[in-house]
């Protein structure tokens, strides 16, 4: 995960796949998939070591104000975002447990998934039949993200968790990476209710294209046809790639 920083052949393809890209920041996954905290820090570690050794192209973004200063600065940035919220699992208090959601934040996460496939202490992921939603240990550690300033992605989150963590959540909320269920049903898709709710909350829906979403041939045709879909459903504002 770090030659790209290392290699003078990869870094060089890295490079030209940035500038080709035409993008300023990439949301990138500096987490692996649980709330293991030591887990969840060894990709992170790297993306900090990736960004040290690159820091004139690519830096770590702190705040909304890092990326303008990026675009105006032809340079590139990421926002780092975990694949889950790191809980201690000894279970003393909800304060102790949710003691590393500020921790993490300081290190330079800004989002996070509340759930990856399978259920946890925050709600049902995407992949449970069950569909049960937020627990109350989930809605305190929105609460805690909120405070803290870590958007709440429920990508793999099952559609009621999904639901109601755009509910109870006073910032935004976002499904960084999905694609619409009611174009075409699919666990990791969200349907037109949840999509709403989280819109409303002031968060946006990801387009992935990753075929198996997507349904059709699932090739750039399906892709476009889901942007199409939320775009007239939820407006421009509300959709990503």
């Amino acid at each position: 995960m770090t030659r790209f920083a290392t290699d003078a052949v990869q870094q060089q393809e890295f490079r030209d796949a940035w500038r080709a890209s035409g993008v300023t920041c990439v949301f990138n996954n500096a987490g692996e998939e649980g709330q293991d905290p030591l887990r969840l820090l060894k990709r992170l570690a790297r993306h900090t070591y990736t960004t040290d050794l690159l820091r004139g192209f690519v830096f770590k973004a702190a705040v909304p104000d890092d990326i303008l200063t990026a675009k105006e600065e032809g340079r590139h940035c990421y926002y780092l975002t975990g694949n889950g919220v790191p809980l201690t699992q000894q279970w003393i208090s909800v304060e102790d447990e949710l003691q590393y959601v500020r921790i993490f934040y300081q290190l330079g996460i800004r989002m996070m998934h509340l759930t990856y496939q399978r259920r946890n202490m925050i709600g049902d992921g995407s992949g449970e039949k069950s569909n049960s939603g937020l627990s109350d240990f989930g809605r305190r550690a929105i609460a805690e993200m909120n405070r803290v300033g870590v958007i709440p992605d429920c990508a793999h989150s099952g559609w009621q968790t999904s639901l109601e963590a755009a509910q109870v959540s006073s910032r935004p909320v976002v499904a960084s990476h999905s694609a619409c269920g009611d174009l075409y049903t699919h666990f990791r898709s969200k349907p037109d209710n949840v999509i709403r709710a989280i819109v409303d909350s002031g968060g946006y829906i990801g387009i992935c294209c990753i075929p198996r979403f997507l349904g059709g041939r699932g090739d750039i045709h399906a892709f476009l046809d889901h942007i199409d879909y939320a775009i007239k459903k939820f407006g421009a504002d509300a959709v990503a790639i």
